[in-house]
């Protein structure tokens, strides 16, 4: 397959790259058996031009992996090495760093996929053109799908319909794909409900779908979901729906819901709430028609990257360590479920694409060592990884990570602050912030969310002048682009038309690329970074 590419620089902190698939027009059109439609293929490739990764923060993953290199690299810091007894800190933090590999340019050696469509068909997307964009772009999808890989489609309007079955896309289950997608039209309302209930059922229960999981345990599952507007048939209160999304995905972890909003009608708070409800979820904002394919392309580019499933972290204190008083406070990840009564806590984390970098925050109650437990190292927490490799084939456990903290009686000395730390915790602190300025906004307090985001960006500014002095060039341009992320969704929350015409839906896009450290962007974001606007590092 020749597989047209972008390079997209993304996740403050890591300038991480992503190849995205460029749904673009086709260099020439090739017939199908239907002699009225035309299937889109891309023949030109646009060879990547990938930006490393630091190199003091690379570790397993390499520019030439081999055969044997695991998919996912772990390391954990603590935000200071030391704090002795006497400081005033009685709590601090430790971040564990996941880190992905490069993936090699082969179509055989990554996962195979399985993506599901549930398309909006209601009558408004025949309003500029929208839905013959949609149609247009899922053949062009299509064509970066191999033998190996699924297909299946649900339309929704006033009810759901099950248009094309999930089955492997050899070039004859293509065609008939095709021919079937250009045959939609738009009518009625818009049933969410019953699109992600079908959609559900015939990835986990459709004969080819469920032949197939059986067989292949790394196959990459996920829903795209697309939509123009509000539901309003069958489940329509965004409460409910968000339940039964959740409800309908918690049986089967394995799979991973994009949600994309079409134009600026669409609630984007639903979708967003409704994306994490999966680990790996993702909200995309296409607010202008025409953007449509950069947004999927940009999605398929990272589902067929995949390296890594079902990611999960297991986060301990040590057991010598909770008889010093160490306990954890706080995981700063949504998805953390607490194990035991001991304080144990597990972080799903969902899929990871290549070249992706995970940053978990957890904040700790400090040990409070006698004379005789004293030690320069005192062990802290443990924490341990498991995943599916989808280039090795084969489920990793790693090792117990011990996280040491220097505790020194009777001193007041503190370490200098470790600053990949101190970076990711702006990243977590600006992420609340937004999720506050939102929920301010839709009460129409429009005054107060802009204070919450001036003051988030004054905090930045702060803590990146102490920081300054130690800062590499990745650092560095990760607090720039995080105030560029602020000043970006500032700007959609000067008044209520505002909000509700961009702020509201760009607000959710980019809270949720800095909560999950993905990059979701469609093209008006990427024009807005390289014209020097915000979102300039996704």
């Amino acid at each position: 397959q020749n597989i047209t590419k972008q390079n997209i620089t993304k996740q403050n902190i890591t300038k991480q790259n992503k190849t995205s698939i460029m749904l673009n027009e086709p260099a020439r059109p090739m017939k199908t058996n239907d002699t009225d439609s035309f299937f889109m293929v891309d023949n030109s490739t646009i060879a990547s031009n990938f930006t490393t990764m630091d190199d003091d923060m690379m570790t397993t993953a390499s520019n030439s992996p081999d055969d044997t290199t695991p998919s996912l690299s772990i390391t954990t810091q603590p935000q200071f090495h030391t704090i002795g007894t006497n400081a005033s800190a009685k709590t601090t933090n430790i971040c564990t760093t996941i880190k992905a590999r490069v993936l090699e340019e082969d179509d055989e050696k990554r996962a195979p996929v399985n993506i599901l469509v549930a398309l909006d068909v209601s009558g408004s997307m025949s309003i500029n053109n929208k839905l013959e964009l949609c149609k247009d772009t899922l053949k062009l999808l299509l064509h970066e799908l191999g033998p190996r890989d699924q297909f299946g489609l649900v339309t929704f309007s006033n009810q759901a319909c099950l248009e094309v079955p999930s089955k492997k896309m050899s070039h004859d289950n293509k065609t008939n794909a095709v021919q079937t997608i250009n045959k939609l039209d738009a009518h009625g309302g818009t049933n969410i409900s019953g699109a992600i209930g079908l959609a559900v059922q015939e990835m986990t229960l459709g004969g080819s779908a469920a032949t197939t999981n059986k067989k292949d345990d790394n196959v990459v599952n996920c829903i795209l979901l697309l939509t123009d507007g509000h539901a309003n048939y069958g489940v329509s209160d965004p409460t409910r729906l968000t339940a039964l999304t959740r409800g309908l995905l918690s049986d089967t972890n394995n799979i991973s819901l994009y949600c994309f909003g079409y134009g600026e009608d669409h609630d984007g708070n639903l979708l967003a709430q409704m994306a994490q409800t999966t680990p790996s979820g993702t909200y995309y904002f296409i607010q202008q028609d025409s953007h449509v394919k950069t947004a999927f392309g940009d999605a398929l580019g990272g589902i067929l990257s995949v390296v890594a499933q079902n990611v999960s972290l297991t986060i301990r204190v040590d057991e010598s360590a909770r008889n010093m008083g160490v306990s954890i406070v706080k995981i700063h990840n949504d998805d953390a479920v607490q194990l035991d009564d001991n304080g144990s806590f597990r972080v799903p984390l969902g899929d990871v694409y290549a070249e992706e970098t995970r940053d978990i925050l957890t904040e700790i109650k400090l040990a409070v060592p006698t004379h005789a437990t004293a030690a320069a190292n005192i062990p802290h927490l443990q924490i341990s990884m498991s995943y599916m490799d989808t280039i090795l084939n084969k489920l990793v456990q790693t090792p117990p990570h011990t996280v040491s903290i220097s505790r020194l009686m009777h001193s007041p000395e503190t370490s200098e602050e470790n600053v990949h730390v101190a970076v990711q915790l702006l990243r977590v602190k600006a992420t609340h912030a937004m999720k506050e300025a939102n929920d301010m906004a839709s009460n129409h307090h429009f005054a107060k969310a802009n204070h919450t985001i001036e003051s988030n960006m004054d905090d930045i500014v702060a803590k990146a002048l102490a920081l300054n002095v130690n800062f590499d060039r990745v650092e560095s341009e990760f607090v720039s682009n995080l105030q560029d992320d602020l000043r970006h969704v500032k700007a959609g929350l000067e008044s209520e038309r505002t909000f509700h015409d961009y702020g509201s839906k760009r607000l959710n896009n980019v809270c949720l690329m800095n909560s999950r450290q993905r990059c979701a962007v469609s093209e008006e974001l990427l024009e807005d970074s390289s014209s020097g606007g915000s979102l300039s590092n996704f």
